[in-house]
């Protein structure tokens, strides 16, 4: 646990941060920077283009399973079947050249 001390108010204070705290600054500082924001950009065209796909083409708007291990099934299943697609569509594409 890190502690700081400071003074806020006129009236010195000590706080406690717990290691997470100090590893989420270290990627907030990060993401910043203009090469994390070039990455972070491009993580929005990638994953979240793919959560888009599935509730769109794959019509997953809500679970039709109550409970964590059956949402998580549910879900992975359809992850499963967008992906086999995405490969379906990467080997039998024909060639735009």
């Amino acid at each position: 646990m890190t502690t700081y001390k400071g003074i806020v108010n006129g009236k010195e204070r000590v706080t406690h941060a717990l290691p997470e705290e100090k590893t989420l600054n270290r990627i907030k500082e990060k993401l910043k920077s203009e090469e994390g924001k070039r990455t972070y950009g491009i993580r929005k065209q990638t994953v979240e283009r793919s959560f888009a796909d599935i509730k769109h083409h794959r019509g997953l708007r809500s679970f039709s399973l109550r409970g964590i291990d059956k949402v998580r099934t549910e879900f992975n299943l359809t992850c499963t079947a967008s992906n086999l697609v995405r490969i379906n569509n990467m080997i039998y594409k024909s060639p735009s050249w």
